[in-house]
């Protein structure tokens, strides 16, 4: 060792236990582990895919240009056990049913459309509403049953459950109505 070097232990950098270098090399391969602690490859996939859609969504973001021409929906998603299905919920006030487009593939839902601002004779004092084409675009972490989805639209909300299978899919997208209640 140099002196201004600092003094690093190797058995500490490169003498993990064989078990816990085990739990590494299969947790890079996607491979759940036990330990809580440690990320799944696919919450970190997850998680890349929406820091991507961030950054895209980051520069068509209507509050940092000067004309407003797209808004981004809100989204909640959640799964439940009984029976198993993740449910999507959409807020999508001031739309009509028929102007919402949904597609399914196994594994992502697409749900998209147009909010087209009233024409309005007068002088704005404010605008905060958002207006303008729209896509949301949602990663499902587990297969869906595309065919069994449902779609309702109530109170400007729009809910979409898709029930969860063991089989997989064809990437084929399906169309989901949607009626209102």
């Amino acid at each position: 060792m140099n002196a201004g070097e600092p003094h690093v232990d190797e058995t500490a950098e490169s003498g993990r236990g064989e078990a816990e270098q085990a739990l590494h090399r299969g947790h890079n391969r996607g491979i759940p582990s036990g330990r809580r602690d440690v990320p799944r490859r696919r919450d970190i996939d997850r998680l890349q895919r929406e820091v991507e859609e961030l950054f895209s969504d980051l520069w068509r973001a209507p509050r940092l240009t000067a004309a407003r021409t797209a808004f981004r929906p809100a989204v909640d998603a959640y799964y439940s056990d009984d029976p198993p299905r993740v449910t999507v919920v959409v807020e999508l006030a001031g739309l009509e049913p028929d102007q919402v487009q949904i597609d399914a593939a196994p594994r992502t839902l697409v749900v998209h459309g147009e909010r087209r601002r009233p024409r309005i004779h007068g002088r704005f004092q404010t605008l905060e509403l958002d207006y303008g084409p729209f896509e949301r675009r949602i990663h499902i972490a587990e297969d869906v049953d595309v065919a069994g989805a449902t779609a309702t639209y109530r109170n400007g909300l729009l809910t979409i459950v898709l029930p969860l299978t063991e089989q997989q899919q064809g990437a084929v997208s399906i169309p989901i109505e949607v009626r209102a209640e």
